[in-house]
């Protein structure tokens, strides 16, 4: 705090005040936790770029393998689950609270969870329509690029658009009969 010309402290502008408040990092920061759950988890970081040119931020979070034999091996493909977490809340934030990562990653069950555009490193603005397309996005790289069917998806319900946007556009996937 600044002193004034009498000698006393001049207490600081609200503004200053709410910014550090807001910028306080004593638990760390966004970026310190995705790092430790990157470690903590095995997590694989995923950056998807939507339809409209914006920077979708994901994590691959692996499920535990039974079999020591197949750790490791690509061809073993876990179930996974497609979170779609609470408005406003940062994937990042499963450091602290992680006991349904920890739930279904004991089971052997994949962990995928996105910030909205907007949150973290998400860019863009969240909207229902915009929805549509990053489940279509994110259903895609994991069918595509991790190699996960149709019978291999979970998903939790923590927000209506998120989880209405995966189940509307994994109904809509085009699987042959033998995935």
């Amino acid at each position: 705090m600044p002193f004034n010309d009498s000698g006393t402290l001049d207490p600081l502008p609200i503004t200053t005040q709410a910014k550090s408040f807001f910028t306080n990092t004593t638990f760390g920061t966004i970026d310190q936790l995705r790092v430790e759950l990157e470690t903590s988890y095995q997590g694989i970081q995923i950056t998807l770029e939507s339809e409209d040119k914006k920077n979708i931020d994901c994590m691959f979070l692996p499920g535990v393998v039974d079999n020591s034999d197949d750790v490791g091996r690509e061809d073993v493909v876990l179930p996974t689950m497609i979170y779609c977490s609470p408005n406003a809340f940062l994937y990042e934030a499963f450091q602290f609270e992680n006991e349904w990562l920890e739930f279904y990653k004991n089971l052997g069950i994949n962990f995928f969870v996105w910030n909205y555009r907007g949150y973290g490193r998400s860019e863009g603005t969240p909207h229902p329509t915009t929805m549509y397309s990053d489940a279509e996005m994110i259903v895609d790289y994991l069918r595509n690029e991790r190699k996960i069917t149709k019978r291999k998806y979970i998903k939790i319900i923590h927000s209506y658009w998120r989880s209405w946007a995966v189940t509307w556009w994994c109904s809509r996937m085009p699987f042959s009969q033998k995935q």
